[in-house]
C-alpha cells in the first residue's frame, strides 16, 4: 500500500512540473492584448488571450513549417521550428484568428480579429 502511494505521490509530482506557461506579449508595445500559452505534457496545449476586456480560449497545436521557414532555418534547429493555427473563442462568440511560427519554446505571430492585426511574440 505504501509502495502505490509513493509511486503515484510521485507521479503526480512529475506531470505537475511538466505544465509550463509560455507569456504571448504585443511586440508593438500595445498592452490593450496579452495572454498565456499553457504547456502540459502533451499537446494540444491551451491558450488563453485578453483583448478589450475579452477572453478568448482555445488549442494550440503546432504543426509543419512552412517551406520559407524550413529554408530560412539553420540545419541544427530545423527538427524544432512549426506553424500554429489557433481560432480562439470569447464567451460570447466573437472569434480571434491567431497565427504563429515557432521555435522551439518562443514564437512570433499575430492574431486577427476584424480588420485589425495585433502582433504577438511568446516567450
Amino acid at each position: 500500500m505504501k509502495k502505490t502511494t509513493f509511486i503515484t505521490t510521485g507521479l503526480s509530482i512529475m506531470l505537475t512540473a511538466c505544465a509550463t506557461n509560455g507569456m504571448l506579449q504585443s511586440s508593438t508595445g500595445d498592452a490593450k492584448i496579452s495572454g498565456t500559452l499553457t504547456r502540459s505534457l502533451f499537446e494540444p496545449y491551451r491558450v488563453n488571450i485578453a483583448l478589450d476586456g475579452k477572453e478568448y480560449q482555445g488549442e494550440w497545436r503546432t504543426g509543419e513549417p512552412t517551406r520559407e521557414q524550413y529554408l530560412a532555418t539553420a540545419w541544427p534547429h530545423k527538427k524544432h521550428i512549426g506553424q500554429v493555427h489557433s481560432v480562439l473563442v470569447a464567451d460570447a462568440g466573437s472569434k480571434l484568428d491567431c497565427r504563429w511560427q515557432t521555435h522551439s519554446e518562443t514564437g512570433t505571430g499575430s492574431c486577427t480579429l476584424g480588420s485589425h492585426q495585433y502582433p504577438l511574440t511568446l516567450k
